[in-house]
């Protein structure tokens, strides 16, 4: 065996296919980790992707945001992103203002009909539920539009 093979061999020095061997490991420990993280955050259920906040959100009742289903959809592509990945369920939108959160039901013609309207002074978005506090601080869940 020439003596370049043996050093090869034994010294691993080509350097290309080691670095992408490490390269290729590290790429799978990130993936692994951004993966266990957005199952934590219940990020990979339909009900966060068709959404109209992303899951893990808190709003306080001097916010005043519009929030539309898909969350994760550019304004002008909401609507096609919606049909495309979402069929068959609810779009949402979800009204924060003076206090109070309101859920509206959209229609493919853009009609919204109200759900529900309720006072707030802290809403946390989940994927399934959002936990809504009063100026009691009691908390109230509620399901989410997105999921019916």
């Amino acid at each position: 065996m020439p003596k370049e093979s043996l050093e090869f061999a034994f010294t691993g020095k080509n350097s290309r296919s080691n670095g992408m061997r490490k390269a290729l490991v590290a790429l799978g420990v990130i993936a692994t980790l951004v993966l266990a993280v957005f199952n934590q955050l219940d990020m990979l259920s339909m009900n966060a992707v068709c959404a109209a906040a992303m899951p893990g959100t808190t709003l306080g009742e001097s916010h005043t945001v519009v929030m539309e289903a898909p969350w994760w959809a550019p304004l002008a592509q909401k609507e096609a992103a919606f049909s495309l990945v979402c069929a068959g369920r609810t779009r949402s939108r979800l009204v924060v203002g003076s206090g109070k959160m309101t859920a509206y039901s959209l229609a493919k013609d853009g009609v919204a009909t109200t759900l529900w309207q309720k006072r707030i002074t802290t809403a946390k978005i989940g994927a399934n539920g959002i936990s809504l506090q009063d100026k009691k601080s009691q908390t109230v869940q509620v399901e989410t539009p997105w999921s019916l």
